[in-house]
């Protein structure tokens, strides 16, 4: 897994961005260091590819959340 796909799961599990919580692609590209803003959406996509994260419509435009199907194994992989 790569560098920028950890920090995301890490700070999404973090603040409890699981389920019925969901962040816009706009705050989740905070979660990275300014060098690697502009892999946000290839990150996401590898991400949804994977089934660690989902989509969910919200009138503001698309926002994403863990999948909580996959909450055991993303602990494991971030050694939580």
């Amino acid at each position: 897994m790569e560098e920028a796909q950890e920090r995301i799961l890490r700070k999404m599990y973090n603040n409890d961005i699981i389920c019925a919580h969901h962040k816009t692609l706009n705050t989740l590209k905070h979660y990275l260091p300014r060098k690697d803003r502009g892999k946000i959406n290839a990150t996401m996509k590898e991400l949804l590819k994977l089934g660690y994260v989902e989509k969910h419509p919200t009138g503001h435009g698309m926002s994403y959340t863990i999948s909580s199907a996959r909450v055991a194994e993303i602990k494991k992989i971030l050694d939580l």
